[in-house]
């Protein structure tokens, strides 16, 4: 992994890259090691909050669909209410794999 651009601003989140604090002592880790697991805590929720996207865009892009086709053919609201729980299963499933992959499983 490359290091960072050394121009661009800190995340807030982060801690400081070259001091130790007593917590960092206590448990032996150097600023390098304490900085790589907070970079892999980050990325999980980053793959996390990607894998709500996804549900939440997979809800919406079928309910749509389920829309266009009850106008289309007159059917209110059953093609909706199908096509977001079509949606719904889809996306949960992308969920339930992204957090398996997550836990390495």
């Amino acid at each position: 992994m490359a290091d960072p651009d050394p121009h661009s601003k800190p995340d807030p989140d982060d801690p400081p890259r070259n001091k130790s604090g007593w917590g960092d002592r206590f448990f032996g880790l150097s600023p390098r090691q304490r900085n790589d697991a907070a970079d892999e805590d980050r990325r999980q929720k980053h793959a996390m909050a990607g894998a709500g996207f996804e549900l939440a865009a997979g809800i919406g892009l079928f309910a749509g669909l389920g829309y266009l086709i009850d106008r289309w053919l007159n059917l209110v609201p059953w093609c909706t209410v199908t096509g977001a729980m079509l949606g719904m299963i889809a996306g949960m499933y992308l969920l339930i794999k992204a957090a398996q992959k997550q836990n390495g499983g």
